[in-house]
């Protein structure tokens, strides 16, 4: 499990790299940021596939921290946080924590501005699964 959990940073790290031409310190920080959102979004879900801890787990709150803190390094502009959807999603199905729920909310709501279906339906999903109290 930890091997695959390494190789799958090794290609995304190698992926940014080939990819990344940062114009400036503040491009590379954000660059940085996106990665590290993808890193622990995919840490988080085959950690949720293959070990099935509960969502309320110190595993989860740890990796869901860590998406909350690489999420903040990413400026809330259409570009960006169309690339960082998923973890965004992640974040906001994954965590109990109201305040994570209304920073990854209020981060996918600023994105409705611009008239993006898949955050609105995202806000959607969220919000009945919230409502419902049910664990998945």
């Amino acid at each position: 499990y930890m091997w695959m959990l390494f190789e799958i940073g090794s290609v995304i790290c190698a992926a940014i790299s080939l990819g990344a031409t940062p114009t400036s310190s503040g491009d590379s920080l954000e660059l940085r940021s996106i990665h590290l959102s993808f890193e622990n979004s995919v840490i988080r879900h085959l950690d949720c596939r293959i070990q099935t801890p509960p969502r309320n787990h110190e595993s989860v709150k740890e990796s869901i921290s860590k998406l909350i803190a690489a999420m903040k390094g990413i400026h809330c502009s259409l570009l960006q946080m169309i690339s960082v959807l998923w973890p965004m999603f992640i974040v906001g199905w994954e965590t109990y924590d109201t305040n994570e729920r209304e920073f990854s909310h209020n981060r996918i709501g600023d994105m409705q501005i611009h008239g993006m279906g898949k955050f609105t339906r995202a806000r959607e999903l969220w919000s009945k699964f919230w409502a419902s109290t049910t664990s998945l």
